[in-house]
């Protein structure tokens, strides 16, 4: 990696992997929800099929890897990372299972849930953004118990941020799967 390409990714969030090999070394030093500085490891284009992050790089940690615990400055990190994407742009993410979605809406209808001939539970929610735009969701099998469909009465709104999810469409709706 250049210096100018290195510039372009800074202060964004990246995919790390540590191969199997290594895990062993790695698994008892890296805590999650802690912040460590990193050295000696690999940067390369992101060819995997599953990206939890958008980003065209990532890194690989190599025998080399060494990683220490930071306690400074750490607040200055956040923990979690969101892109949320606007309903009018999920359909650039249509069938896109290289990269997971993440949206956020008032929640302004839950169905029952319903079980297929497959024995999937499913659970359709209805989420709605500032634009008045409205999207399903569908939440699969354990998931479905998040959301109650007793919100259907619930007087105060919920507003809703559902992350890792694919965007499919059904019937010209879009529609986030795989929750």
């Amino acid at each position: 990696m250049h210096a100018d390409e290195a510039s372009q990714i800074q202060g964004k969030h990246i995919q790390a992997v540590v191969p199997k090999y290594l895990i062993k070394k790695f698994k008892e030093k890296l805590q999650e929800g802690e912040v460590y500085s990193m050295k000696h490891f690999n940067v390369a284009k992101n060819k995997r099929k599953h990206k939890p992050v958008h980003n065209e790089y990532i890194i690989w940690f190599t025998s080399y890897t060494s990683i220490t615990w930071e306690q400074t400055n750490v607040d200055k990190i956040g923990m979690h990372c969101f892109e949320i994407i606007p309903f009018h742009k999920l359909h650039e993410r249509n069938n896109r299972y290289d990269i997971v979605t993440d949206v956020i809406g008032l929640l302004i209808g839950v169905e029952n849930a319903v079980t297929d001939e497959y024995g999937n539970i499913r659970k359709r929610l209805y989420i709605q953004d500032q634009r008045e735009q409205k999207v399903m969701v569908t939440l699969w099998n354990e998931k479905t118990y998040l959301v109650s469909a007793d919100n259907n009465n619930d007087q105060d709104p919920k507003i809703l941020i559902i992350t890792s999810t694919r965007v499919t469409q059904y019937n010209g709706l879009r529609r986030g799967k795989g929750l």
